[in-house]
């Protein structure tokens, strides 16, 4: 994952050891760098964060550089989320009391829910629960399988990806480096519930079994699947 700057006249570019939001200041601590701290807080007014599975732009409209850390107080995601939505998104994961608060969200404000639990969980040692349950009765889209199996992992503000590629990739091994899937049992409540293509659910949960999830399905639902190994 790394930063890169614009400006009128030139980019920087730097991997990302950290990122935190803190109050209303977005930190971003680099790798120590040898470039001149005068450059460094000069006119840049773009800001672009790089990962293996998501991205962001943010306009900046004041920042400073201190101690390989950029602390930009005043900024905006470019077409992604308003001041009031960040706040609104930090302080329900950061009470980390209940879960679903997605639930009633528009299909767009899931996936900005998906997209800013990526910026939390950067750089956190997110435990994984071992012995998951899933309750299939509110998936009724991708956000909504996204959202749910992202929080019954790895808690509220998990994040397995914001799109089923990017979920594929994060099974797969291709984000948490810390994390071994292959010890997970997964199981399923009101499978025959679920609202979503379900040829493709199989898929996907094929392609968990592949990397040693073990798929538990209640036995209501065990009948409703025939793809799968119970």
């Amino acid at each position: 994952m790394y930063l890169k700057l614009l400006s009128n006249k030139s980019e920087f570019k730097t991997p990302i050891r950290n990122i935190q939001i803190n109050g209303n200041t977005l930190l971003i601590e680099i790798e120590k760098t040898t470039v001149n701290i005068d450059y460094l807080n000069s006119d840049f007014y773009k800001l672009e964060i790089v990962g293996s599975v998501s991205y962001f732009s943010l306009f900046i409209y004041d920042y400073y550089f201190n101690n390989n850390c950029f602390y930009i107080t005043d900024y905006s995601f470019q077409d992604e989320f308003t001041w009031l939505e960040i706040l609104w998104i930090k302080n329900i994961i950061n009470s980390n009391i209940n879960k679903l608060h997605w639930v009633y969200m528009s299909n767009a404000y899931k996936q900005k829910w998906l997209r800013f639990s990526y910026l939390y969980s950067l750089n956190k040692d997110i435990p994984l629960q071992k012995s998951i349950v899933v309750d299939c009765q509110y998936i009724n889209n991708q956000w909504d399988f996204l959202c749910s199996l992202s929080e019954a992992f790895l808690g509220v503000g998990g994040y397995l990806g914001s799109d089923l590629d990017g979920f594929f990739d994060i099974i797969s091994g291709g984000y948490y480096k810390h994390i071994d899937f292959s010890k997970i049992e997964l199981q399923w409540l009101n499978f025959n519930k679920i609202n979503i293509d379900r040829d493709l659910i199989i898929d996907i949960i094929l392609h968990m079994e592949n990397y040693g999830v073990k798929n538990i399905f209640s036995p209501i639902d065990q009948a409703s699947d025939s793809g799968a190994s119970h």
